[in-house]
């Protein structure tokens, strides 16, 4: 895999899920893989999976719950390293706000809609 660190949002289950459990297993896996979920705690299968691969790291994450952003950017940062923070979405890349604006954010979402 060329990724060295793969954020997947919603993946206490389905897809999501299944995406985690297919990059944490592949012959070459990423160095860092991130699962989120709104309650990491009740996401049973995820768990069993960081306890299998140690590249999988888990962060609570509600993807609209914007007050939450400058905490998971900064466990994203810790996990990744700063340096390689990034945020892309249909050729508009922005990092979200540290200050927990989510003004940014949205309008990076908006650029493909």
């Amino acid at each position: 895999m060329l990724a060295q660190s793969v954020l997947v949002t919603g993946c206490s289950r389905g897809i999501g899920l299944e995406f985690v459990r297919q990059l944490v297993s592949c012959d070459k896996p990423p160095a860092v893989v991130i699962g989120t979920c709104r309650n990491p705690d009740k996401a049973e299968e995820l768990q069993q999976l960081a306890k299998k691969y140690s590249n999988l790291k888990i962060i609570k994450f509600d993807v609209v719950d914007y007050a939450s952003l400058p905490r998971v950017v900064e466990e994203v940062g810790r996990a990744v390293g700063r340096d390689s923070l990034r945020g892309n979405k249909a050729g508009h890349g922005q990092v979200p706000s540290p200050d927990g604006s989510a003004a940014l954010s949205r309008q990076a979402f908006a650029t493909s809609g």
